[in-house]
């Protein structure tokens, strides 16, 4: 029997890129329509602003959060921060992340074959850490066969938690 199973969600499971590409483009086009700026001008700004965040935050799992990287674009193109504005572009980049996520071939074989009794699947926990520390909060009111969860300095799954917090 296994005892424990350690996985790393992004490039293990799925490929990162294509979600997270897929995602800024939606939150772009988005905020081009709330906005009315240019596509081209908006990623330069989007990239801008999350090298900000990233010197102003350090090496910490703040710097990753992509709460703070939109609210640094709107607050730099409008000159103020329009809080409600920068929650529906967080949550459309999430939505449109987790929809382009594709398992890579042979997890779901692998995870069955581990479901077969090579796992006590009545002991199954999930360690997250930053970003993955945020997944796994909200993996916790959507999936009820996991038992444990750890969370290392997570970005918190409450949104607006993370905007007023974290800003």
């Amino acid at each position: 029997m296994i005892r424990a199973l350690i996985l790393d969600l992004d490039n293990t499971l799925y490929k990162y890129a294509p979600c997270n590409d897929a995602a800024v483009e939606a939150t772009l086009a988005l905020a081009e329509q709330k906005l009315g700026k240019p596509k081209a001008t908006l990623l330069h700004e989007f990239n801008q602003a999350r090298e900000r965040v990233k010197q102003r935050t350090g090496f910490v799992a703040a710097s990753h959060s992509r709460v703070l990287y939109l609210q640094e674009m709107i607050e730099a193109l409008a000159g103020k921060t329009h809080p409600s504005l920068v929650l529906e572009l967080h949550e459309t980049f999430w939505n449109v992340y987790f929809s382009k996520m594709q398992l890579h071939d042979g997890v779901i074989d692998a995870l069955k074959r581990a479901n077969s009794g090579l796992i006590d699947t009545r002991r199954i926990g999930v360690w997250g850490h930053s970003m993955g520390g945020g997944i796994a909060a909200r993996m916790m009111v959507r999936d009820r066969d996991v038992r444990a969860y750890v969370l290392f300095a997570p970005i918190s799954a409450d949104v607006e938690d993370n905007f007023y917090e974290l800003t």
